[in-house]
């Protein structure tokens, strides 16, 4: 899915005619209360009132505790499900709350694909399940967001995270048109507060989203928008498989500042002790980029982008024991081998050694698929005079072999060539480097694989 533009707001401005019909509040104006739910500043505005709710998950602290050293994405999901009575006796304030502050929320902001991300905890954490089945759920939700005023970067995330959830189809395809209409008043005068504030902001993305799906709705809420600007525009360009097959990069402006990072990296190791935090630098590249073509400089994000990489291509399914790749082909996400035990893998802007089940349960880690490159294989040691066969493999019927031996002529007789199969007479003790270049069906060079024998 390609990454919505970034928003950079620089001034807002809504009729005074307009507005009323769709809110009726001004974030700063109304009677603030520092409320229970994670010391957000809210405003009581709404039907529902969030100020009095106590906190869900800091009631169950050790339970939280428990979760982030569960290293099994499938089940630290599993971990966090409320128990079916207590879910079915929470008051809609109260389950609004646990959901807002579900202990892994902020897991979508490690993803590659952040809508799909949010879909998938909806449909598997049974606290967002119930609110999306909620009669009135998205209105509630609208009530929470429309009180909340983030004093922190980690209060910014979590109304970014609300964003996610409002545009999700479960809460989006449910609004009433009263309830986009609020929702489109509640977003115009969030970009305006934002646009006044010089510092320590995270990147508008989410917002935008939110309003380029609130103008769809309606000409009437389209016209609500009649000064937004939309900054951080991307780039496209070709770059290919290795076996030549075009593919659209992205390319976008680094929008995450320094304390955003120092955020995220906090969370991770929080949520996540048991991976390695190589580097957090930048959000220009993505998991599929760094693990398939080693680009630090753009983001492949079409899934039927990615699969030509696996599809008459370079990489060839195998058994776990001999991938270089792992395909989280459910949670959009790729990784490469980096030791025996371990791969390393682009967290959106946090570069992560992990185990192959030690990732975010949006990660998908029970579906996934294993891929390898060729290698030629044969006889180490060599006896004079003998003939010897090496052989590439996995054998790609759509490839092209070139055999070559970097060594005097008449120290070597080459007997055949079959495709992926060499036989060839060693005729002098020497060390022999057996070259065999890949290429695709056109006799483009994919990829020259090396193989040095002993005497």
């Amino acid at each position: 899915m390609k990454r919505p533009f970034i928003v950079i707001i620089l001034s807002l401005f809504i009729s005074g005619i307009m507005f009323v019909c769709c809110t009726s509040f001004e974030l700063g104006q109304d009677t603030q209360t520092t409320s229970m739910l994670h010391g957000v500043v809210t405003k009581s505005n709404g039907e529902y009132d969030y100020s009095k709710v106590k906190p869900y998950w800091l009631q169950k602290d050790s339970l939280v505790r428990a979760v982030k050293y569960i290293e099994s994405g499938a089940e630290k999901i599993k971990a966090c499900q409320i128990d079916s009575v207590e879910l079915a006796s929470m008051s809609m304030e109260e389950l609004v709350e646990a959901c807002y502050s579900f202990p892994l929320a902020f897991d979508i902001f490690l993803c590659n694909d952040e809508i799909a991300a949010v879909e998938f905890y909806i449909e598997h954490f049974n606290g967002l399940k119930e609110l999306s089945q909620r009669e009135y759920g998205a209105k509630a939700l609208i009530d929470l967001y429309s009180s909340i005023i983030p004093q922190s970067i980690e209060q910014q995330y979590r109304e970014a995270y609300l964003e996610r959830l409002l545009l999700s189809k479960h809460f989006f395809s449910n609004m009433t048109f009263k309830d986009a209409q609020r929702l489109a008043g509640i977003v115009t005068e969030k970009q305006g507060y934002r646009s006044r504030q010089t510092n320590d902001l995270i990147g508008q993305q989410r917002i935008a989203s939110l309003e380029a799906a609130l103008t769809h709705t309606s000409p009437f809420i389209q016209g609500l928008f009649t000064d937004s600007y939309y900054g951080g525009s991307y780039t496209t360009e070709t770059v290919y498989t290795p076996f030549q097959q075009s593919v659209t990069a992205y390319i976008y402006d680094d929008t995450i500042p320094w304390y955003a990072r120092d955020f995220n990296e906090q969370y991770i190791l929080d949520f996540y002790p048991y991976v390695t935090i190589v580097s957090v630098d930048s959000t220009v590249y993505n998991s599929h980029a760094y693990a398939l073509k080693g680009s630090k400089y753009y983001t492949i994000e079409n899934a039927s982008d990615v699969m030509k990489f696996f599809t008459n291509d370079l990489y060839i399914a195998c058994a776990e024991s001999a991938a270089k790749i792992i395909h989280y082909y459910a949670g959009d996400h790729t990784a490469e081998r980096y030791n025996s035990s371990h791969y390393i893998s682009k967290w959106y802007e946090a570069l992560v050694i992990h185990g192959p089940n030690q990732v975010p349960p949006a990660f998908q880690p029970s579906y996934k698929s294993y891929y390898t490159e060729p290698q030629i294989s044969g006889p180490d040691y060599l006896e004079i005079g003998e003939t010897y066969y090496y052989t590439v493999s996995p054998y790609m019927s759509y490839a092209t072999y070139d055999w070559f031996i970097d060594q005097n002529d008449e120290r070597y007789q080459i007997i055949s060539i079959n495709d992926n199969v060499l036989q060839v007479k060693f005729l002098a003790n020497a060390i022999f480097d057996v070259y065999c270049t890949v290429c695709n069906s056109s006799g483009y060079p994919a990829r020259t694989l090396m193989y040095e024998t002993l005497y």
